[in-house]
């Protein structure tokens, strides 16, 4: 079951193993390089975790926006639960047609990590979300 509860700082610091509470840089916004930074550290702590790898990562200055792309495959689905149920946030799904016009459904889950949006994305096929 996917949770809605957004974790605080200290929860997060015991789920990952980190000790320290996260503090806002000095200068916002972030930097590409500093975005960057936070993009590989959200991967970190998810892969320590054992959460499902996404297989494409995006990364925009301008505006402040880690994404991270999943691939076109049912497991997905589940993939993301397991993203929304460590970050907090939950599944959203809007229904899209493809190029050769079959039904999907694109899913998100948006969570902030230190400050920085993130959202965590797939498409998948219409009939294998319920």
């Amino acid at each position: 079951m996917v949770s809605t509860t957004i974790h605080d700082g200290d929860e997060c610091a015991r789920l990952t193993g980190r000790c320290t509470r996260w503090e806002p840089p000095a200068e916002l916004p972030l930097s590409i390089g500093g975005l960057a930074a936070e993009a590989a550290a959200v991967l970190w702590d998810a892969e320590r975790l054992g959460l499902p790898r996404p297989r494409y990562v995006t990364v925009s200055a301008g505006s402040q926006y880690v994404g991270l792309q999943f691939d076109d495959d049912p497991a997905s689905f589940d993939a993301l639960a397991k993203w929304a149920d460590l970050f907090g946030g939950t599944i959203t799904t809007t229904p899209i047609r493809r190029d050769d016009g079959s039904p999907a459904m694109l899913c998100r889950v948006n969570f902030t990590y230190h400050g920085v949006p993130v959202e965590a994305y797939a498409i998948v096929k219409a009939e294998t979300v319920t």
